[in-house]
């Protein structure tokens, strides 16, 4: 009989804790995003000799083929950048990322853009080969919002792995604001 009060203050606390879980905002998700029209920044093409220039030099090759693969794929890339966003709940735009200050001088309806950066990472994936889990370095791109009013970059959105499925998860933590 002594536990069950203890049981159920557990059980309240879990669900207390879910709830604030749930219900706090993701810090790289700007407060009020949905009540504005994202401005979401199109693959453009990035020359591999002068993006991302303070990596190893072991690693520059790699950087090469990955912006080289990249820009070989730009228009398929955005039409599935378009159909990935279709999925969002909110309002958006897909745009180039020139002359935005000029296409989209309202700062109230598009305050705020997704900017794609490259990025070079390292995970532990496990070598089928030799059976050892091993550092495996990687280009992919992190995502970030940038509030065209303060000119304030938010952290920035990092998932590894296929970018397509990092999207998607994007725009599913999009649709979770309220």
């Amino acid at each position: 009989m002594n536990r069950l009060p203890f049981v159920i203050s557990a059980l309240i606390g879990f669900f207390v804790a879910s709830n604030l879980l749930v219900a706090q905002q993701p810090q790289w998700i700007p407060p009020g995003v949905k009540s504005t029209t994202i401005l979401v920044e199109r693959f453009r093409y990035q020359d591999p000799d002068m993006a991302y220039s303070n990596i190893d030099e072991m690693y520059e090759d790699d950087k090469i083929d990955f912006l080289t693969e990249a820009n070989s794929r730009l228009e398929t890339d955005n039409q599935k950048l378009e159909e990935v966003f279709k999925g969002y709940k909110g309002s958006f735009i897909t745009i180039p990322a020139v002359k935005i200050e000029e296409v989209y001088p309202d700062l109230n309806t598009h305050r705020y853009i997704l900017k794609r950066d490259l990025f070079y990472g390292s995970k532990k994936a496990l070598n089928p080969t030799s059976g050892n889990v091993e550092d495996k370095s990687y280009f992919a791109y992190r995502y970030y919002f940038y509030d065209r009013v303060t000119k304030k970059n938010y952290p920035a959105y990092y998932f590894s792995g296929d970018t397509w499925t990092q999207l998607r998860r994007l725009v599913y933590w999009l649709n979770q604001v309220k």
